[in-house]
């Protein structure tokens, strides 16, 4: 056997093992990890409504087994007033994304879990507004850089604002890690790692909870285990990628404990990074799980390596977010899509393209989305596009509520695949 391999395997064995980077203990912080997590019993949702979108093999199905083709928006937690906004476009699916520091922005205390009403009933109403509009939900427990206790010391040059979600800041309290771009990549390393015991007991107390919650919501269709997760100091290694979906595997054990019947979405490494030599072999069983890749390739002759794990000639020179106009050519998409398509394929789960886009008003914009619908549609292809908001960037409507001229092309699409 080859020594990555060896690597590899002893990272899904075991999970305190520094993989892909080095001695676990040099990602240790300089102070004590927070306290045990209190115990949850993890149990079979009393309630469980069948969702109206579930898998069979690589597609997505309706309860009556027909393949389904899903097709919206991203939406953050907040935006339930935006679900008629996506019917009338002719979306079918919404990713909803919320952070687990949202949901539990308070540490527990005398072995109770603290859960943020506020947000739950957030997340309750778009659920509800999306329900009535006829639009399944995917919940994504959404990670930007990484926490909001490093967003100050990680933010970019010329910000004045900065936030993060993802792990909540009452998890690195005790300041064991300094807010700087180095603290944070050894807090990511050492969350897979050195911390797994303790992290994990933390995130599957949130993810059950959230998986009992909505149980008895038909649209909810499942749960993204971690969006767009990153190694830090693991390295862009195989093995710091098979490292992280170890760490995520009795996750979603844990899920399928409460709910059988959704679906379970990863992701492997960054937004589409790690897929070409990912191991889901820690998964068990592959049913009722999905892949979600991020797609903001700018279509150049650059793309992914021959391994199909990471950007070349870098991330910045193949992607949208850092290029001023679109040039980019349908075969260049396909050459890119067709990684984690083969990849899903052969692991026989369905491939979400839950974000994909452009800067709004980007010269080549309505070319570049052409091309990606276009492919979406010849291979059967879900996706939801970033993101169904106001403000600029990738926002696709405008200051006055109407839609963006990209908005208008997508409603355009939809409108015509559900009239089929």
């Amino acid at each position: 056997m080859r020594l990555g391999a060896l690597a590899a395997l002893a990272c899904a064995l075991i999970l305190t093992a520094g993989c892909g980077g080095g001695d676990p203990g040099s990602f240790a912080g300089t102070g004590p990890l927070p306290p045990p997590a209190p115990p949850v019993h993890t149990t079979r949702a009393t309630d469980i409504v069948k969702p109206w979108v579930t898998t069979s093999g690589a597609k997505f199905v309706d309860q009556n087994g027909r393949p389904v083709v899903l097709q919206g928006f991203d939406m953050s937690v907040g935006m339930s007033f935006l679900a008629p906004t996506a019917q009338r476009m002719g979306a079918n699916m919404a990713r909803v994304y919320v952070g687990w520091n949202q949901i539990e922005p308070q540490a527990p205390k005398d072995g109770h879990y603290r859960w943020d009403s506020k947000t739950l009933s957030k997340l309750d109403r778009i659920v509800a507004a999306l329900q009535a509009a006829h639009i399944n939900v995917l919940i994504d427990f959404h990670q930007f850089h990484w926490s909001p206790y490093f967003a100050q010391g990680t933010c970019s040059a010329g910000k004045t604002v900065c936030r993060g979600s993802g792990v909540p800041d009452w998890y690195y309290a005790n300041g064991r890690f300094p807010d700087n771009h180095s603290g944070r990549a050894h807090a990511e390393a050492a969350f897979w790692t050195s911390e797994a015991p303790r992290s994990q007991a933390y995130y599957k107390a949130f993810v059950t909870m959230i998986a009992d919650r909505y149980a008895n919501a038909p649209n909810v269709i499942g749960y993204e285990l971690m969006n767009e997760p990153h190694g830090g100091k693991l390295g862009d290694s195989t093995e710091a990628t098979n490292t992280m979906l170890a760490w995520q595997a009795p996750m979603r054990r844990a899920i399928q404990k409460v709910d059988p019947t959704r679906t379970v979405f990863i992701m492997c490494r960054g937004g589409g990074e790690g897929v070409g030599t990912a191991d889901l072999k820690p998964f068990g069983s592959l049913d009722h799980m999905a892949l979600d890749w991020h797609d903001y390739f700018n279509g150049g002759s650059g793309g992914l390596d021959s391994a199909g794990d990471n950007w070349v000639p870098s991330w910045s020179d193949t992607h949208n977010q850092d290029t001023p106009a679109y040039t980019g050519t349908e075969a260049s998409q396909a050459r890119v899509l067709q990684v984690p398509l083969e990849r899903t394929r052969q692991w026989g789960i369905p491939l979400l393209v839950g974000e994909w886009g452009i800067h709004t008003g980007d010269p080549g914009a309505e070319e570049y989305q052409s091309q990606m619908l276009q492919l979406f549609a010849k291979d059967g292809v879900s996706w939801t596009r970033w993101l169904l908001a106001k403000g600029g960037g990738f926002a696709l409507l405008n200051d006055d509520d109407t839609l963006t001229p990209e908005a208008s092309q997508l409603a355009a699409t939809m409108r015509a695949a559900a009239s089929q």
